[in-house]
């Protein structure tokens, strides 16, 4: 290694650079540190003696170029280099090709050298600080395959002093106790009372007072040591939880926040267990919230540890429900809890209509998926109205509270009157609401895949039912059990043979707004086999004479023989086709209501003597019946509910207002039914027309 010999090292390196610096005064120069990417890997791979070739080739290049240009080379051992030399403000790049680095010869399987450059500010400035900045440079493309050269940045390097200034008082003021935890209360829209509180983290700086959490999270993110503050806020919370307990007061669950960075660094099931061990905690006062960064990374083993916890009887929360593909991907893998959307998605005023339909749109698929949500950054009262009008309960924000010290939320929650204990409810009433999903431009496919699996929206008029729109996966299991070429064509065409079938799931997802319709299909593909669907229907809105309906299909295998289960089928769609033509052409209207007393169905008399529409009525109760007085409306209600309570029967002579704004005098007859088997209560009245009996 003869070149690399005769290069000098750091200190007479530096002794050189001063003495070009001094015979310039006119010119200006630069400081360039140089490595080899991955060196030590290179040299595991094709061994030491190959490494030493590296080495020798770098030095004659560094060697050349600095008599060339009037500058000098130095070498400071193992793989790292230095030149200093005239600078004209060069394009980096050009330099880094006029060095020759890119020498596929020198540099075999891409191992080339990176360069960071410091052009020197100050001439005064020692060689020291020089090679520290160049040192700088380069480190900000360490471990990069596709960048090889840098340029000192002061504006950047300025901002990781700060930074590093940060990190050091973080470190002082977490062991002085400088660190705090606030609470922000989650609230019930309808009644503003306290139903929970998120664990916020505060920082009262000794000198600054306090600081933004936006100024040192993402700063403790950077250098992972959110890591050992999120330990220290779930210490507290769990400690003060346990004081509450103490004193006889039952607290309120808070959640507190998990990223992908502590996942990375601990078993987080393990912590939690562990913790709430160490304070004989109940495990549902501490809930768990998984921020977003947490589902893209694949390697986390999320399901298994989400299982663990929930099994061990945490809550999960997923934040920032909504706002990006990969949360909605995890959905299909995860189980959660409660999901927590951004109110991002309105505007201030909470006025702007395609914030509305977003946010209903994500509300409705919480509902899809069961599961309670919770919207956060609620400010303004037009907000807190449009989302309970969309069926939203649950809200945490500025308009409700700030969050605040432990001590004023204490006080808060001790008082009975603040605070409900119910458990939370899934939320929104009546028709479950996805025609939002029909927009291409607010859900892509690619969302719709990873949520709802195989799916489709079916248009249907008095004479056609057509598949409008359906997604990848429900493409892919039509092709794959009708024919791989044109099997999604061949499913619609056989649809003809079971359109009875269909349009009868159809009427019955129309009639049951809530629940929709879940049934089998079965067909016969091009080669005889029977295809099992299992079907599930909901009916999403009618426009101009035509109605939407949602599909969701899914293949599952037989429990009995395909004889059996076929005609099983045929005499179940049978004996409901009948039931229904039966109930429709029956002279007097007929309803039936669920165990909420709510519509599920009524015939088409009953329709046409009231002037009503199935769409605007089914899964809605009396209170809603325009044409009944209120007084009237909430006393039917209650009956309605007795009867169905107590299975009794109940029937009288009534005014009943018809489509004909006719006042009627009509028999009302209803009775509570029970079905002992499925443990399921409805009732089942009829309304008769007796004006004409009681003039004669």
């Amino acid at each position: 290694m003869d070149t690399v010999a005769s290069l000098p090292n750091y200190e007479a390196f530096c002794v050189a650079a001063e003495r070009l610096l001094k015979d310039g005064k006119d010119r200006s120069f630069a400081f360039a540190a140089i490595d080899i990417d991955f060196f030590k890997l290179f040299n595991e791979l094709h061994g030491r003696e190959a490494g030493d070739e590296v080495i020798e080739a770098t030095a004659r290049l560094l060697e050349k170029f600095a008599k060339d240009h009037g500058g000098v080379a130095g070498y400071f051992g193992s793989d790292d280099f230095a030149l200093f030399l005239p600078w004209d403000n060069a394009d980096p790049h050009v330099f880094y090709d006029s060095l020759s680095m890119s020498d596929e010869e020198a540099y075999r399987d891409g191992f080339f050298p990176s360069v960071g450059i410091y052009p020197v500010a100050d001439p005064s400035e020692s060689p020291d600080v020089m090679y520290d900045r160049a040192r700088i440079a380069l480190n900000s493309i360490r471990g990069s395959f596709t960048e090889h050269v840098a340029v000192y940045d002061a504006v950047a390097h300025d901002r990781m002093r700060q930074e590093l200034r940060l990190l050091l008082d973080a470190r002082r003021g977490l062991r002085n106790g400088e660190f705090l935890f606030y609470l922000q209360p989650k609230c019930d829209m309808n009644s503003g009372k306290i139903i929970g509180a998120e664990a916020l983290v505060r920082w009262q700086h000794a000198g600054r007072g306090m600081v933004s959490p936006g100024e040192f999270i993402p700063v403790l993110e950077r250098h992972n040591f959110i890591t050992v503050l999120d330990r220290s806020v779930w210490d507290a919370v769990c400690k003060w939880q346990r004081s509450l307990l103490d004193e006889g007061f039952e607290p309120l669950p808070v959640s507190v926040n998990v990223s992908r960075i502590d996942f990375l660094s601990m078993d987080i099931a393990e912590h939690f267990l562990a913790l709430t061990d160490k304070y004989k905690l109940p495990h549902e006062l501490i809930e768990i919230e998984i921020t977003e960064s947490a589902f893209v990374d694949s390697t986390l083993a999320l399901d298994e540890t989400i299982k663990r916890l929930r099994e061990a009887g945490f809550r999960i929360l997923m934040d920032d429900f909504g706002t990006g593909y990969s949360s909605l991907n995890a959905l299909r893998y995860l189980g959660f809890d409660i999901l927590k959307s951004d109110i991002r998605f309105l505007d201030k005023r909470g006025q702007s209509r395609t914030g509305m339909d977003l946010m209903e749109s994500v509300h409705n698929m919480a509902r899809l998926l069961n599961v309670p949500m919770i919207v956060e950054g609620v400010e303004t009262a037009d907000q807190v109205e449009n989302l309970l009008s969309i069926g939203c309960s649950y809200a945490q924000g500025y308009y409700f509270h700030k969050p605040m010290p432990v001590e004023v939320y204490t006080q808060m929650i001790k008082n009975p009157y603040n605070i409900d204990r119910a458990p939370l409810s899934q939320g929104g009433e009546g028709q479950m609401k996805l025609n939002e999903f029909l927009d291409a431009n607010m859900y892509s496919d690619e969302t719709l895949n990873s949520i709802l699996g195989a799916v489709a929206f079916i248009e249907s008029d008095s004479n056609i039912v057509r598949i409008a729109r359906s997604n990848d996966r429900f493409e892919k299991l039509i092709r794959t059990e009708f024919s791989e070429d044109d099997g999604l064509e061949y499913f619609i065409s056989d649809l003809s043979n079971h359109a009875a079938e269909l349009k009868r799931m159809l009427s019955i997802a129309e009639m049951n707004l809530v629940d929709g319709c879940s049934d089998l299909l079965i067909m016969k593909n091009r080669d005889g086999d029977t295809v099992r669907l299992h079907i599930r229907i909901f009916m999403l809105n009618e426009r101009d004479g035509k109605k939407m309906f949602f599909l969701h299909a899914e293949k599952i295998e037989p429990k009995w023989s395909d004889e059996d289960l076929w005609r099983e089928l045929q005499d179940t769609q049978a004996r409901l086709s009948f039931l229904r033509a039966a109930l429709n052409r029956l002279p007097n209207p007929i309803f039936l209501k669920d165990g909420e007393a709510r519509f599920l169905f009524f015939n088409d008399q009953y329709a046409k003597v009231f002037g009503m529409r199935r769409s605007d009525y089914i899964g809605k109760t009396v209170l809603d019946l325009e044409y009944l007085p209120r007084d009237d409306r909430e006393r039917f209600q209650k009956e309605d509910e007795e009867l169905i309570r107590k299975e009794s029967e109940l029937s009288y002579e009534s005014e009943f207002l018809f489509s004909d704004d006719a006042s009627h005098l009509a028999l009302y007859w209803s009775t509570g039914v029970h079905d002992k088997k499925t443990d399921r209560r409805g009732l089942i009245g009829e309304i008769v027309d007796i004006t004409r009996r009681e003039q004669k």
